[in-house]
């Protein structure tokens, strides 16, 4: 899972220093629908995550930022932020690299998603 977060990382900061600082192009059709499946899924990771932090006895958080045993205090603001900063690199980013970076930060929430579902960690309402 670190090995995620660093390529995330990396990746973000690749994409913020190699954006113009000139007017982007309106977001296509699918790329709103990309950056609402990006948002869905960080959601579901987010619930996930407070799953894990409700069951420490079963679980460990992996997340470096967040710690091994975070509270859903420090696990909301996290994700909102998160989320409101990938919101706004893909709309600011260089139009050329926009389908990159959806496509790249979708399949690593999707992965985390999987991980975490084959540990055996569900969404409890």
């Amino acid at each position: 899972m670190l090995k995620h977060i660093l390529i995330f990382l990396g990746v973000l900061l690749l994409f913020i220093f190699g954006s113009k600082h000139i007017e982007s192009k309106e977001l296509t059709d699918n790329q709103v629908k990309a950056e609402v499946l990006w948002q869905v899924t960080q959601v579901i990771d987010m619930l996930q995550t407070i799953e894990i932090a409700e069951h420490g006895d079963r679980w460990v958080e992996t997340n470096n930022f967040l710690g091994s045993d975070p509270s859903t205090a420090a696990i909301i603001p996290y994700f909102a932020i998160r989320g409101y900063a990938h919101y706004w690199i893909t709309n600011n980013i260089r139009e050329d690299w926009r389908w990159p970076w959806l496509i790249v930060t979708n399949y690593l929430n999707i992965d985390v998603i999987e991980h975490n579902h084959s540990m055996g960690i569900r969404i409890q309402f």
